[in-house]
């Protein structure tokens, strides 16, 4: 196959001119609102192509700046067929604003990016996301058709540049990763040969078209491996959060997935009589990513939805990241998940060491699947970076054709995560996330980055943040933030949690949740704990919906957060224990 994005797109216009390529949904009833077929596509991006090429922008990033829907589609390949580096930016979030304009801004000035794409009814929200930037506007309506008869085919190669995916800034700034159009074509060829998609295949993108999940199973990787893609705006959750299944089962979806978090919104939102027409049983690869996988949440999105066709097997978690284009690792299709028993304490010592389902300290955790077809997943030691054995935590480091070339404008970034040796083996990504192999299967365990040191006890934020969850039936699920402070000039540990809705007034009843909080945590943990409990909407996120652990402490320490209860908490027995030397501290990966 072609490493050319748009040899590809030119050979399926030619092939299969009147096939459709796209087809667009929205929140409303009314089914699909807009299509594109391949020729189409093909006649609307050499217009722009031509259009960017005469203004002299080829070579350069250009920001797509669009609602998701067929604009962003044809625009992204205009881009391309210029020559151009797309720069795919999210739309702005009417109910966080301020957070996209710092974000965009910030993508505009370190891609030194001079052209803005959008469209007409959209161009409102562009300037309000430019402010004052020097940045010259282009709608892509404006573009004549007959602009296509003067487009020349750009020369382009595996290395040569497609996109800048930016980073999700949830630990740092926004790092725009350099995505090759042979890393988009690897990425396809890989999935294919590790048999998670065909030509057979019909695909539902539920995730924003500028996110790297929407991008390539929204966008590249229907037209490359040439089945048919439904995309639905993400927005729709917000009004539907059924409407993605409706869509499955009327349209005989085979694949479709969301986070983990979207999992338990669509089960929190099902209803017997909405769905009581719904079949699923189409649905073969519903993958989750973006997020931990949470056994719980498998649990009960099964149970509701079983007896509507849908299959255990189906569940198919996988681990991805940006710097990789997307997908690393994935369960292979009609294979149950792989749910894990470990022991919590051996866990924390840095070994994954199997433990009975009725064992008292026992933690369950969802594997990643298997590496892909072409791809090398090692487990390295990110201090003395040895190879580590079976089980045993590490840096999850990963080598294939479809790893990015490294951060734009970022050698010294690009030297320290992209070029790691193993024994003289590589180059590999470091990700700078913490895994264990387990039978050949990929584990995640964590982030070095969110690791939290505490009276000896080495703690990852995520598992801080589940205990904190289960301490409250009013704290918010997927709005928690772990992290340490040195405020008392020692490592503190401090949880951030949103609390539902209407419940921010009774202060009182507040207090009482924040001290439960704090006790679980403490005991279950073995750690000292301040809980911080915030009003419904007020914790800060990335456009994508991580939680900022970052931002989070920097309000925190500069007294910004609007807190409507606080407490400290103490484990009763173990901490005094461990303070007097009686107990050695656990220690995780």
């Amino acid at each position: 196959m072609s490493k050319n994005i748009v040899a590809i797109l030119q050979h399926r216009a030619e092939r299969e001119s009147d096939k459709r390529a796209y087809t667009f949904f929205n929140e409303r009833e009314d089914d699909q609102y807009a299509t594109l077929r391949f020729d189409e596509l093909d006649r609307r991006a050499r217009a722009i192509g031509a259009e960017l090429q005469g203004r002299g922008f080829s070579g350069k990033p250009v920001l797509l700046v669009f609602p998701d829907g067929p604009e962003f589609v044809v625009a992204f390949f205009g881009c391309l067929y210029a020559g151009c580096i797309a720069v795919p930016c999210f739309p702005l979030n009417p109910i966080r604003p301020q957070h996209g304009i710092v974000r965009f801004r910030h993508m505009a000035t370190d891609c030194k990016a001079e052209l803005v794409l959008t469209q007409t009814d959209y161009i409102r929200s562009a300037m309000q996301l430019m402010g004052e930037c020097p940045l010259e506007v282009l709608c892509t309506e404006a573009i004549a058709s007959y602009r296509s008869a003067d487009w020349r085919c750009p020369r382009i190669e595996e290395r040569t540049l497609a996109y800048l995916q930016y980073t999700s800034g949830s630990t740092r700034e926004p790092y725009g990763v350099m995505v090759s159009h042979g890393n988009l074509v690897a990425q396809v060829e890989m999935g294919c040969a590790s048999r998670l998609m065909g030509p057979e295949s019909i695909h539902l993108s539920c995730s924003p078209l500028a996110h790297d999940l929407g991008m390539i199973n929204g966008i590249v990787s229907p037209m490359v491996g040439l089945y048919q893609a439904l995309v639905m705006s993400p927005w729709t959750f917000l009004v539907a959060p059924l409407r993605w299944l409706q869509l499955i089962s009327k349209y005989d979806v085979s694949h479709a997935g969301v986070s983990n978090f979207v999992y338990e919104v669509t089960s929190r939102a099902y209803d017997a009589e909405l769905c009581k027409n719904m079949r699923l049983e189409s649905w073969v690869c519903a993958y989750s990513g973006a997020e931990v996988v949470r056994k719980e949440t498998l649990d009960v999105f099964w149970t509701l939805f079983a007896p509507h066709g849908f299959r255990w097997s189906a569940q198919t978690p996988g681990y991805g990241l940006a710097e990789a284009t997307l997908l690393v690792s994935a369960s292979p299709r009609g294979k149950a998940p792989t749910c894990l028993n470990v022991d919590r304490g051996a866990l924390r010592r840095g070994i994954a060491r199997e433990a009975p389902a009725e064992s008292p300290s026992v933690k369950t955790i969802v594997g990643c699947g298997l590496p892909l077809v072409g791809e090398n997943v090692v487990i390295v030691d990110p201090e003395t970076k040895r190879g580590c054995a079976e089980g045993e935590i590490g840096e999850i480091w990963v080598s294939g054709a479809n790893v990015a070339l490294g951060y734009w404008n970022r050698r010294d970034e690009t030297e320290q995560t992209f070029h790691g040796y193993l024994d003289g083996e590589g180059p590999f990504l470091r990700t700078g996330d913490l895994g264990f192999l387990w039978r050949g299967e990929l584990f995640f365990a964590g982030r070095i980055k969110d690791l939290i040191v505490v009276g000896g006890n080495h703690l990852h934020a995520e598992e801080v943040e589940q205990v904190a969850e289960r301490g409250s039936s009013i704290v918010r699920r997927g709005r928690v933030a772990a992290f340490a402070s040195f405020l008392n000039e020692k490592e503190d540990l401090v949880v951030v949690a949103e609390v539902d809705k209407g419940k921010s007034e009774a202060s009182a009843k507040l207090e009482d949740e924040a001290r439960a909080v704090g006790r679980l945590i403490a005991d279950e943990l073995w750690v000292p704990v301040t809980v911080i409990l915030i009003g419904a909407g007020t914790i800060p996120r990335t456009s994508n919906g991580k939680i900022q652990r970052n931002l989070c402490k920097l309000l925190f320490e500069s007294n910004e957060l609007e807190v409507a209860a606080r407490a400290s908490s103490v484990p009763e027995l173990g901490f005094l224990l461990r303070r007097q030397g009686f107990m050695q501290p656990r220690r995780a990966g």
